[in-house]
């Protein structure tokens, strides 16, 4: 135990943190990826408290803390509390990882290690997404490793170049300072590979900066440094000549003449898209500015308020917009406020050490790691970054170390008892809490695999999940779904399994009310358990359409509509609500419904819509 208390093993610890967000990636997201990351963070946290050698020197920011109690405060008056817990625990852990990197990465020794972990880990997601290259079908859609979603994996990659350079920059022997070279090349190549236009800004100005920033704390550049700099380019370009020609045998997409303009990004709907993600969000914001809708909670609300169905995204593509719009306007405030403090710091740093050690290399560290967090601030405003836990950590971890970096030669005081304490007090509640939801959320992902042959062990399951946590909406639901094919396996008592089944999508809807599919769940419940002793009606049409009304590019949603309004016998009404979802997607916008790159047949869309035509048909209205 004593090992583990060891301020060593805690920054070994850390660096091994960003290992593990690297390899989940995409899965980050996933509640159980979220919580593994946070569990660890906050393990390593409660061994940092416990250790001898922690500086009082080195303090949260005021800003900060205030930033914590906001997001805190946003959670609980979330509307829908379970899902803004899951989203607001990479922002404390974020916090976490912060505090971690401030305290133990204090010397040069620590941050050149911490440095070559995270370049490792650009290498290695390069790797993974140049080998992908050959294989490319569509140019425009780029290449994306674990991360999935080329956006995010251009973020990590975009945040690690920067470092790579610096660690270049540092590097004290030639092989060292030649390898971390060829890592730039492949890390610049697959950047070029993700076709992120957000993603090749960013670099360029972390990039910039360190090397604007090393050229003038050591007053001139290197000559070693500009042919380093030249054979980095070189060298990306070589791997990206060969893998364009490689690509299919040299007859694939990125052979074609007009294939280096389309994977440049060059697309007048990109900026235009995301103005209009912009100007929605804006509207969130207007309705919620004091603490927003609640971490997490953007993709059920955002449905709410735009007005285009091709242009539905799980995020704004801005980081400030997000926050104002989940966390509220004075959360995000004081958050930028903090990202002030630490830059204004670092300039502090820059100015006071180019004057005491013009020579040492040690003293340019801070400069990799400003020129890492600054790239992850310009991403994350232009594009999907900060909704990846695994970037998040990443990020927080730079900002605490360059914390660091500004009191490194503050004496060293003790923390005090009351400090430590409150600290560790929270950090056990927060550990506490993502046990309790890792347990939950296994028990939830066994009984969603589950058929209705193994309904028993299923419903075990699903209560033990809801014993550990009530306020899943989702784990309700799955309960709705069970006791629906209860009923139709007839399993049990018919009339106890309907009740059931409409209670458990009550919850889930009462757990969730701003979700238009917790809404059309309810009213498909509802419209199941229908018949002459139990006249649904009212309940059925009021929950669809609030489903409808709180997200109308759904064509399932006015399917189910239509329905029981052909069941009622209102023809006119089914005929105008199959019309009005027809409407949505004239033929020649059909195409620009993508999420994700995938295209609107893919999604089940084009599926969808003609059960529409054909359900339009069987009223005896013409079909268009």
């Amino acid at each position: 135990m004593a090992l583990l208390r060891t301020d060593k093993m805690v920054a070994a610890g850390t660096s091994a943190a960003v290992l593990m967000a690297a390899g989940l990636g995409w899965n980050s997201r996933e509640p159980w990826g979220m919580l593994l990351i946070s569990g660890t963070v906050l393990t390593l946290l409660l061994s940092s408290l416990a250790a001898k050698k922690i500086s009082a020197e080195k303090p949260f920011p005021a800003a900060l803390l205030l930033f914590a109690l906001a997001t805190a405060i946003a959670t609980a008056l979330s509307s829908y509390v379970y899902g803004s817990l899951l989203a607001a625990l990479p922002l404390l852990t974020g916090m976490a990882a912060f505090y971690l990197g401030q305290q133990h990465f204090h010397s040069a020794r620590r941050q050149r290690w911490l440095a070559a972990t995270i370049v490792i880990t650009g290498v290695a997601l390069a790797v993974d997404g140049l080998r992908r290259v050959p294989g490319l079908e569509n140019p425009e859609l780029g290449i994306a490793s674990v991360f999935v979603w080329k956006n995010a994996y251009a973020g990590w990659l975009a945040m690690t170049l920067p470092i790579a350079v610096g660690l270049a920059a540092v590097s004290r022997r030639p092989l060292f300072f030649w390898l971390n070279l060829v890592g730039v090349s492949a890390i610049a190549a697959a950047l070029f590979f993700t076709s992120s236009q957000a993603g090749w800004l960013a670099a360029g100005v972390g990039i910039s900066l360190v090397i604007a920033a090393t050229a003038w704390q050591r007053r001139g550049v290197p000559a070693r440094a500009l042919l380093g700099l030249l054979v980095a380019v070189l060298g990306s370009a070589a791997i990206v000549g060969v893998l364009w020609r490689l690509q299919t045998g040299g007859t694939g997409p990125l052979a074609k003449p007009a294939a280096l303009t389309r994977i440049a990004g060059f697309i007048p709907e990109s900026t235009s898209t995301r103005q209009n993600y912009w100007k929605t969000t804006l509207k969130i914001i207007a309705d919620y500015p004091w603490y927003g809708v609640g971490p997490g909670n953007f993709t059920a609300w955002y449905p709410h308020y735009f007005t285009q169905p091709w242009l539905y995204t799980i995020s704004p593509h801005n980081v400030a917009l997000l926050y104002a719009a989940t966390l509220g306007v004075p959360a995000t405030l004081l958050l930028f406020i903090f990202l002030g403090q630490i830059f204004w710091r670092t300039v502090k740093a820059w100015i006071r050490e180019r004057s005491a050690n013009p020579g040492d290399n040690d003293y340019l560290w801070v400069t990799a790691w400003a020129g890492g967090a600054l790239t992850g601030v310009a991403h994350a405003l232009l594009d999907l970054t900060f909704e990846v836990p695994a970037i998040l950590l990443l990020w927080w971890l730079l900002l605490g170390v360059m914390h660091g970096h500004h009191f490194r030669n503050k004496p060293e005081l003790p923390v005090s008892p009351a400090f430590r304490g409150g600290m560790a007090g929270a950090a056990t509640a927060l550990l506490g809490l993502v046990f309790v939801l890792l347990i939950a959320d296994n028990a939830y992902r066994q009984a969603v695999v589950l058929t209705s042959t193994d309904a028993p062990q299923r419903y075990a399951l699903l209560r033990r999940s809801l014993f550990l946590m009530p306020l899943s909406a989702a784990t309700h639901e799955v309960l709705a779904q069970h006791y629906w094919e209860m009923v139709t396996t007839h399993n049990g008592n018919r009339e106890e399994n309907l009740s059931a089944m409409i209670a458990a999508a009550r919850r889930a809807a009462e757990l969730q009310p701003a979700s238009a599919h917790r809404q059309w769940i309810l009213g498909q419940a509802y419209y199941l358990a229908l018949t002459p002793e139990r006249p649904y009606w009212p309940s059925i049409i009021d929950h669809l359409t609030r489903a409808i009304a709180y997200d109308f590019h759904d064509p399932t949603y006015y399917r189910t509509l239509a329905e029981a309004y052909l069941r009622l016998g209102w023809l006119s009404h089914a005929q105008a609500t199959i019309q009005t979802a027809l409407d949505l997607y004239p033929e020649e916008e059909l195409r620009k419904i993508t999420f994700g790159g995938v295209i609107y047949e893919q999604l089940g869309l084009k599926e969808r819509l003609d059960t529409l035509r054909g359900l339009l048909r069987y009223t005896g209205s013409p079909s268009p």
